[in-house]
Parts: C-alpha cells; structure tokens; sequence
C-alpha cells in the first residue's frame, strides 16, 4: 500500500453517522411514548386482571410461581441497585475512554446510540406491558390481593431488556471500532450481565423466566438494530493521478 493510501485510510470516517432530523424524531418521539405511557401505568386507571392459576402455566414458569423465595427482597435490591448502576458505570467509561483513544467525536455519536436505545428499548417494553397484562409471579401465591396495575406488567422484563440493549449496542461498537480483540469480551461482559439481572428479577419475583429470557432477546435486538442503522455504507474508489496511474484508496460513505 502506498503513503497516500495509508494517509487516506486514516482519514476515513467514523463507521457511524447520524442524522439530526431522524434521530431527533426517534428520541423525542420514543421518550414522549415512554413517559406517557408511564403516567397512564402510574395513574390506576389501567384495569388489573387477577392471577389465573399456577397451573395453567408452563411448566418452567410454573415452579417460580409456586415456589416463594424468602430472599426476594434482597435480589430485588441488588438488581436495582447494584447491576443497573454498574451496567451504567461501565458504559459511562467506554464512552469517557474515547478522547484517550483519539475518538473525540465518537463520544457524541456513541452517547447518542446509546440513549436512543435504551429509549426505544423502554418504550416498546412498555408498550407489551399495557397490551399484556401477564400477572407477576408472586400474585399466583395464596391470598394474594393485588394492590394497582404493577402487578400485572411481568412480560416482559424492562430490568433484563435496559440491561440487554446496552450490552448489545456496546458490543456492536466494540466490534465494529476495535474488531475481534476487544469485541469478544464486550459481549461476553454483556451477556454475563444480561444474565445477572435476569437471575436476580426472577429471584425477586417480579418476573418468570420466560419473561426475562424475552426481555434479553427484545433488548438485544432493539441494542443490535440502533448502531447497524447508523453503519456508514463504505466506498473504495481507486484514486489516479493525472496520466491514469493509481496511487491510492479512497474511501467514503453515506448513512
């Protein structure tokens, strides 16, 4: 590869662009659905449906919905406050670590992939919660009266899906940015944190693991989708000089 090949390589673009107009629209948008939807969940004016029966669920579920676990509290407790806040903690310093790598502007635009999918992520949770209605599993205990709306949004778990969706952008980045090197155990650290919070919702029952294991699928999905949309297509167009002789790459992209 000649110099100005080289030079021009390292001159290329970030792999990832955004659009103001479109990702404005999809923040404002996503966030106003969020917290709209959350007034009217907050509000007690959704009816709430009663526990059907342990029994007429599957087989997986039906053992947490029998089976109550007296350290419920606890796992509750660390899933809200201690895999959130460090799920959150490393992803502030990947994005803090792009200035020490020569990334400036990275910062923005991962910032940017980040929030707009941890924005769509909550919203079309939200959503599946209003629609569905699954009751929680500790409602399937006896005597259980149910006290609001809450404890019919099991399906599917917000915990499992924040925390998937994040991992998934982050791995995606990591991939695309560092390749193979860094990219594996970005992944494996999201999964392995995926997982942590889906223990930890189905040992505070507040969900069944089949919603857990939707809201790491869902969230993982919406995490993968947001960055691959802002994938700079890539162009090589063979530069020549005046008399027709190649002497370079050039490279370029459109969102």
């Amino acid at each position: 590869m000649t110099l100005a090949a080289l030079l021009l390589l390292l001159a290329a673009p970030d792999p990832f662009e955004l659009d103001p107009v479109t990702d404005s629209a999809l923040m404002i948008s996503g966030l106003g659905f969020l917290l709209s939807s959350q007034v009217v969940i907050s509000g007690g004016e959704l009816e709430t449906p009663g526990a059907v029966g342990g029994a007429s669920l599957n087989a997986l579920d039906r053992h947490f919905a029998q089976r109550d676990n007296a350290s419920k509290a606890t796992y509750a407790d660390l899933s809200n406050y201690a895999v959130l806040p460090l799920t959150g903690l490393l992803i502030g310093a990947d994005l803090l670590s792009r200035p020490l790598q020569g990334q400036g502007e990275a910062l923005w635009t991962d910032a940017t992939l980040y929030a707009e999918a941890l924005i769509l992520n909550a919203a079309l949770n939200n959503l599946v919660k209003i629609a569905v209605r699954r009751p929680r599993p500790y409602t399937h205990q006896p005597g259980f009266h149910s006290e609001g709306v809450d404890d019919a949004l099991s399906f599917y778990s917000g915990h499992t899906s924040s925390v998937a969706a994040l991992g998934a952008t982050a791995s995606y980045l990591a991939f695309t940015r560092h390749g193979w090197a860094r990219g594996r155990w970005t992944l494996g650290g999201g999964v392995l944190m995926t997982a942590v919070m889906g223990w930890m919702r189905v040992g505070a029952r507040k969900h069944f693991p089949s919603d857990v294991i939707t809201g790491a699928l869902m969230g993982g999905a919406v995490g993968l989708l947001v960055p691959h949309l802002h994938r700079r297509q890539a162009q090589i167009t063979h530069v020549q000089d005046v008399e027709g002789r190649p002497i370079g790459l050039s490279l370029g992209g459109r969102f």
